[in-house]
């Protein structure tokens, strides 16, 4: 009933105080990507083991634990959605934490490469999409120029996705890659672009089976050839008639190539 009670004939008593809950986190803090889990624990005094400890972030409970010498762990803690921080308690009857745990999520991200750093019209060009900060699947969906390209996944186990195409026409060329992660029915997206100078690609043949340049055809994105023992005709697949030789000129260069017969 909450009184003391002490027999009149002693001259001496003596009282236990009462003894009060405790629980702190071990750890005060930690960082996970999106699609991460992680494990939480607090300490406890005067707690009996078996006694359940209820995790909260905010006034939301995310799970539970049982006390076992002196300790609770929270195990595999999953975020159901993207929060750049999360503050969570833990408690015991009416007996709160003494500290909080704050729970920080790594950003997801994407990067973009290009590979080579320049080309010419029909030149393949191989694009890198690489995320960060995601340990599930992510999307990535490629535009070039205002064309979607297509969409592609890059697992859970990996980092990295690519994309290669070729243009036909030259100038400036911009691609875009959006990444898109859904973890519990939640979305995050993110972005990354590049760009990449395609020159236009002139190729001058030379027929070594006579002298002098009256031999040279000059074509830009035909199929046909000049030899003067056969004429005009369509290219083999190797790109040169019977023994030729093929130089390539960068679109605006002021350099005069030349080659001489040995």
């Amino acid at each position: 009933d909450g009184y003391i009670y002490v027999k009149a004939d002693e001259d001496t008593f003596s009282v236990t105080a009462a003894t009060v809950p405790t629980i702190t986190f071990s750890t005060t803090s930690g960082t996970i990507n999106w699609g991460d889990k992680v494990n939480i624990t607090v300490t406890t005094a005067n707690i009996a083991n078996g006694s359940t400890i209820t995790f909260k972030a905010g006034s939301t409970s995310i799970g539970e634990a049982s006390v076992s010498s002196n300790s609770a762990t929270l195990s595999n803690y999953q975020p159901t959605a993207f929060a750049a921080s999360t503050t969570i308690t833990a408690e015991y009857s009416s007996t709160t934490s003494t500290n909080s745990y704050t729970l920080s999520m790594n950003t997801p991200s994407v990067s973009l490469a290009v590979s080579p750093s320049s080309a010419s019209t029909g030149d393949n060009v191989t694009f890198t999409a690489t995320k960060s900060n995601v340990s599930t699947n992510a999307t990535v969906t490629y535009k070039f120029e205002d064309t979607t390209s297509g969409t592609s996944t890059i697992q859970a186990a990996s980092s990295t996705n690519t994309c290669t195409t070729s243009w036909a026409a030259s100038g400036s060329k911009t691609v875009k890659v959006t990444m898109t992660v859904t973890f519990s029915g939640s979305d995050k997206t993110a972005t990354a672009t590049k760009s990449i100078t395609i020159s236009p690609k002139t190729t001058i043949y030379f027929d070594n089976s006579i002298t002098g340049w009256s031999s040279v055809y000059l074509y830009l994105y035909s199929k046909a050839y000049y030899d003067s023992s056969n004429g005009a005709g369509s290219q083999s697949s190797n790109g040169c008639y019977a023994s030729c030789l093929q130089m390539t000129l960068v679109s605006g260069s002021s350099t005069i190539y030349s080659y001489t017969y040995v």
